[in-house]
Parts: C-alpha cells; sequence; structure tokens
C-alpha cells in the first residue's frame, strides 16, 4: 500500500509477485566465504518503480491516486554488497543556505556526455522535511567504486545541471559532505 503525504492511500499489486516472486540483480557479485558474513542491502528505487501504462512515463502522485492511464507498480529493487560498494552522500540548499527537499540528484560516470535519454547510474531525491534520521535537503547513494559527476535538477524546473565532478567512491567508504547550493 502506498500512502500518499495527504493520508491517502492505494493498494498495487507486484505484476507476478505472488507466484514467482521478485528477481533482484546483485551487482557486483555477491561472495560468500566459509564462516564469514557479508551485507547485503536492498534498495527500492521508488521513482523508477511506477509507470503509467500506454505513455510508458513515470506518473504523479495525482496519476497514481485517480489510476490515469492505469499506473502500474513494478518493483525495481538493486542489491549492493555492502563490503564492495561506498557511498557518496552531501545536501542541496538554496543561495540562502535553507535545505531543498525533492531535488532530483543524477550521478553519471566521470566526463559521460549527457544527453535528454541518458540512463544515469543511480538516482535519487533530496529528502523532504519530518523524516526520522534525515535532515531536510540530505541525500545519499550506494555505488561501485569509481569517479562520478553529479547533476541536480531542482523541484518545479526540467533543467538538470552539474554540481559535483569526479566525486571518488571507494569500496567500503563513505564520501558524504557533498554540499550542492542551487542558485
Amino acid at each position: 500500500t502506498l500512502v500518499f503525504a495527504d493520508g491517502s492511500e492505494k493498494a498495487f499489486k507486484v505484476p507476478s509477485g505472488s507466484s514467482s516472486g521478485l528477481k533482484i540483480k546483485i551487482k557486483p557479485e555477491l561472495v560468500i566465504v566459509a564462516n564469514e558474513e557479508s551485507e547485503l542491502l536492498l534498495d527500492l528505487d521508488l521513482a523508477k518503480s511506477f509507470k503509467v501504462g500506454g505513455t510508458g512515463g513515470d506518473p504523479t502522485c495525482d496519476d497514481l491516486k485517480s489510476d490515469k492511464g492505469k499506473a502500474s507498480f513494478k518493483p525495481v529493487v538493486r542489491a549492493f554488497n555492502v563490503d564492495l560498494t561506498g557511498v557518496l552522500a552531501g545536501a542541496v540548499a538554496d543561495a540562502n543556505g535553507d535545505p531543498v527537499a525533492d531535488a532530483e540528484i543524477a550521478v553519471y560516470l566521470k566526463d559521460a556526455v549527457v544527453v535528454v535519454d541518458s540512463e544515469p547510474v543511480a538516482t535519487t531525491f533530496s529528502a523532504p522535511a519530518g523524516l526520522a534520521n534525515v535532515d531536510e535537503g540530505e541525500w545519499a547513494l550506494r555505488l561501485e567504486p569509481g569517479a562520478y559527476d553529479v547533476y541536480v535538477r531542482a523541484p518545479d524546473t526540467d533543467l538538470s545541471v552539474r554540481f559535483i565532478q569526479g566525486a571518488t567512491i571507494k569500496a567500503g567508504h563513505v564520501n558524504d559532505g557533498q554540499a550542492i547550493t542551487l542558485p
């Protein structure tokens, strides 16, 4: 059941969920060694899990509430071997230093040519106010080791701008404090 900010609810079924369950790809591979532990993190990507039938687009909350265009829930779950990945994290603020909620953060490989249809390595949104243990405007993504460019799209705009170039991720490390100040 999806609960919206206004308190309304909508039940969604997982296609084939009751018969074949969810299929999760683990990348990089999870290696299990005798007498050792490996931590696996499952990340449900809600932004990619809802689609509108017919148009193939990303639905708005109103679309999901009303069944406009037959909105569907097809869970996109990523699995991470925590020992072999790292975290890139930061916060989004406006020019006055006030936190900005719901800014879209998109991460691409360093120096990738980004065009309209480019698929990011990962995406998230900066946190809204009122979440437990997360301050408004904060964001975090788990990534494979490498160098990444971070693009941000402010709420209520279609323009995505590169704010961080060449952020380095190392396995088992957290690269936080990535401050993004929107104009």
